[in-house]
């Protein structure tokens, strides 16, 4: 294709102007740094300059008064605007000055001389907050807190014993609990056998470690914070976490009919407190880990945690209270931020039944989506999506 032909008629912002010369300038930005007692300088690269266009342009005939102010008009008006350059095409471009000519020895004409620097989007730099850093550092704080809430409230010393094989058995439970929800997900071999060690050794030291509160919240935080090393998808660490939000639900009540009973009540209670609580502090930072798929899923987590941290506070003591909500709040604040632009799901019915690839081929045209749709709705058989049947879908995908 010749240059001819490439050639287009000049517009500016809808107002169509003939040229007679072009100018295009640019370059590099670079900053200079020349040192003592050093003969070459460092040259820095900042970047490709603005591209300058120099337009030598004219409007004529017996209406040229009338389409020269139009042209006026468009170029002192505010903001950036679409250029169609005879030799480079469309683009969008700020007016930096034009100067316009007339003369009686040409009558009927008028000539601009513009220059047109081209525009970007407006977009500044910004500084932005690496929100899962937050909440990892708040649930870092609130286990710190909780621990030191544990260690005042829980107590067996010179008491009876069936106070401290209460206690003995609460944790052989947590034990076997944890053990249980673990083998439901699959785990990663090689972190394996040491928590299940871990696991082990809470139980089988529990005569001792309930005689020692400090270090035994220390070694029951410990391992909930372990759970996150066996799993590559941190969703699976938060499908464990989920069996000890209600904890305290499983186990049985004690009458508080004596002192010695209050305290075996204070015992459970501090307990399960402690349990409960490193979940869903454990659940926030496991949460922040999460790439969600779509806002939807994003926000049914987001909530939900919301919801529990929330009941949690509201029987705490003030301490542990500020320490939940400073969780809460950057949860909510990280989920929130990190989902703004995920897809969002719909539901979307085939009128028959079909391959899940072409179900995939006809939403997203691509039918390498297919997986997305057969892992969402759980499909059993992916070469037959049965028609007339809603599924959950995403608006886009990646």
């Amino acid at each position: 294709m010749t240059w001819r032909e490439e050639y287009q008629a000049g517009k500016f912002r809808d107002v169509v102007f003939v040229t007679t010369d072009a100018g295009l300038t640019g370059g590099r930005r670079l900053a200079r740094h020349e040192y003592p007692k050093r003969d070459l300088p460092f040259v820095e690269d900042m970047g490709r300059k603005a591209r300058q266009f120099v337009l030598t342009l004219f409007v004529i005939g017996d209406d040229y008064m009338t389409q020269r102010d139009r042209l006026q008009t468009a170029l002192e008006e505010e903001g950036s605007g679409t250029l169609i350059h005879p030799y480079y095409g469309t683009m969008i471009v700020a007016v930096d000055n034009f100067r316009c000519s007339e003369s009686t020895r040409e009558g009927g004409k008028a000539s601009f001389d513009v220059t047109f620097v081209e525009s970007g989007d407006n977009r500044f730099p910004t500084v932005a907050s690496d929100t899962s850093a937050v909440v990892k550092t708040k649930s870092d704080t609130a286990l710190t807190t909780i621990n030191g809430v544990f260690n005042n409230n829980f107590n067996v010393a010179q008491q009876p014993e069936f106070v401290s094989s209460e206690a003995t058995s609460i944790l052989s439970d947590i034990s076997e609990q944890l053990l249980a929800r673990i083998t439901r997900f699959p785990t990663l071999p090689s972190t394996t056998s040491d928590f299940i060690g871990d696991a082990g050794q809470l139980s089988t030291n529990a005569s001792a470690l309930i005689l020692q509160p400090a270090t035994l919240a220390t070694s029951i935080t410990s391992l909930f914070t372990g759970v996150q090393g066996l799993y590559s998808n941190p969703l699976n660490s938060l499908n464990v976490y989920r069996r000890f939000f209600d904890y305290g639900e499983t186990l049985p009540n004690v009458p508080a009919s004596t002192l010695i009973r209050s305290q075996q009540i204070a015992n459970q209670t501090a307990l399960t407190n402690l349990v409960e609580q490193t979940a869903l502090i454990e659940s926030a930072r496991s949460a922040s880990d999460v790439e969600f798929e779509s806002y939807d899923d994003a926000v049914l987590v987001r909530d939900e945690l919301d919801e529990k941290l929330d009941a949690q506070m509201l029987v705490a003591d003030d301490d542990t209270y500020q320490a939940l909500n400073d969780v809460r709040v950057a949860m909510i604040n990280d989920i929130s931020t990190r989902s703004a632009d995920l897809a969002r799901t719909v539901n979307y019915t085939p009128k028959a039944t079909l391959p899940a690839l072409v179900v995939a081929h006809e939403l997203y045209g691509d039918a390498l989506q297919e997986t997305k749709i057969i892992n969402r709705n759980k499909i059993r058989h992916p070469g037959f999506v049965t028609g007339g049947k809603s599924l959950e879908v995403l608006t886009d995908v990646a």
